[in-house]
C-alpha cells in the first residue's frame, strides 16, 4: 500500500498494535483502580473506539457536538462533552436532547471520571 496515494482524511492503522496498546492501557488503568473514558477526537472511528469502551454504550469523551451525534447514532449513550457550550450551539444541544441524548457537563460527573450524569442515562455531558 502506498500511503501517499490514499485520499485523506483516512484512518490507517496496524490493528494488532492497536489491540496490544489498548490491552496494555486497560491493564494499567485496572491496576490503578480507575475507569477509562477515552477521548475519541483523534480516532473519530466507532470501530477503533469500541475497543477502548467498557461496553457498546461507552463511556467516551468528545470535543464536538457532531462527534457526540455520530457516536450516539452508533449506540453510544455514555458521552462526556468536554468543552463549554457556546450560545450558538444550544439549538444543536436541543436537537440532541430531542433524539434522547441529554447533554450534561462536568457538574454531573462524579469523582474518579466515571460519572454517568443524570441517573445513568446517556448524555454527551458538555463541560
Amino acid at each position: 500500500m502506498n500511503l501517499a496515494s490514499l485520499e485523506t482524511p483516512r484512518l490507517v492503522l496496524d490493528a494488532a498494535k492497536m489491540d496490544a496498546n489498548v490491552a496494555r492501557l486497560k491493564s494499567r488503568m485496572a491496576a490503578l483502580g480507575v475507569g477509562l473514558r477515552p477521548h475519541v477526537k483523534t480516532c473519530k472511528s466507532i470501530e477503533a473506539a469500541r475497543g477502548l469502551m467498557d461496553s457498546p454504550a461507552g463511556p467516551i469523551t468528545v470535543s464536538t457536538l457532531k462527534e457526540a451525534e455520530q457516536f450516539f447514532a452508533h449506540g453510544v449513550t455514555d458521552i462526556f462533552y468536554a468543552v463549554g457550550i457556546a450560545p450558538g450551539k444550544l439549538d444543536h444541544v436541543v436537537a440532541l436532547e430531542e433524539q434522547g441524548l441529554r447533554p450534561e457537563g462536568g457538574r454531573g460527573q462524579r469523582r474518579g471520571g466515571r460519572g454517568r450524569g443524570r441517573e445513568g442515562r446517556g448524555h454527551p455531558h458538555p463541560h
